[in-house]
């Protein structure tokens, strides 16, 4: 419309047609401007305007919360990471894997942690113990294509997982199979390297314990560090 047409009077006019017109528009609400206190009978776009302020302070005040919240997890993930970190330089166990295993289980909380080695030799595990490989080639090939860490905390996705782990079992008692809620593979491969050479899996009865939206970062940075601690030792 022309703003030569656009008068106070139309737009009064439109808005006595259009009764509804702020409840199918409510962000005009949030914007409009009352530059005095006395706003006579608008006083009802007053109240409502700050009603939909209120609410918008809600959702950002819940926000921050929960960014505060993560935040203080991360933290304490890092100090554990880096607690991990100072005990893989501090390792006189003969038996790296298992240590190290189960040093991750203990600052983190797991209940089950095992680790399947791909049986190629040119993936530079060929000094690796015959106990941690497997010749499951069906397992294999998905675990081949693993670039990232995965997540899993859905009963009906755990199954398969879940008998890998058992069979690759390092440490803990694989009764407690059937109690398991949330289950992580982490690919062993080097950061620069886009080859995996397998795969540590974690299992925990926390179904919150491995989640989906809390990132994937540290456990891809295990893997890395679990590769160079393991992988270059069994070449030398």
């Amino acid at each position: 419309m022309d703003s030569n047409f656009i008068t106070e009077d139309n737009v009064k006019q439109y808005l006595s047609d259009n009764i509804n017109f702020f409840n199918r528009n409510p962000d005009l609400i949030a914007n409009l401007n009352f530059p005095h206190e006395n706003i006579g009978n608008s006083t009802s776009l007053l109240v409502k305007q700050n009603s939909m302020l209120r609410k918008e302070l809600q959702k950002l005040k819940k926000k921050i919360n929960c960014l505060s919240t993560i935040a203080r997890e991360n933290e304490n993930i890092h100090l554990k990471f880096v607690d991990w970190c100072q005990s893989i330089i501090n390792m006189k166990s003969r038996n790296r894997v298992k240590f190290l295993v189960k040093s991750v289980m203990t600052k983190f909380g797991v209940q089950l942690g095992g680790v399947f080695f791909l049986s190629d030799p040119s993936l530079g595990c060929a000094n690796i113990s015959k106990q941690y490989k497997s010749h499951d080639s069906i397992a294999e090939a998905e675990i081949k294509a693993l670039k990232t860490s995965l997540v899993i905390n859905s009963k009906k996705k755990l199954t398969d997982w879940l008998e890998l782990l058992v069979s690759n079992l390092v440490v803990g008692n694989s009764d407690l199979a059937k109690e398991i809620n949330s289950v992580a593979i982490v690919p062993i491969r080097f950061s620069k390297s886009d080859q995996t050479c397998g795969v540590l899996i974690f299992a925990a009865v926390d179904e919150n314990q491995f989640a989906a939206d809390l990132g994937t970062f540290f456990l891809d940075s295990l893997g890395y560090i679990f590769a160079s601690s393991i992988i270059t030792k069994a070449k030398s």
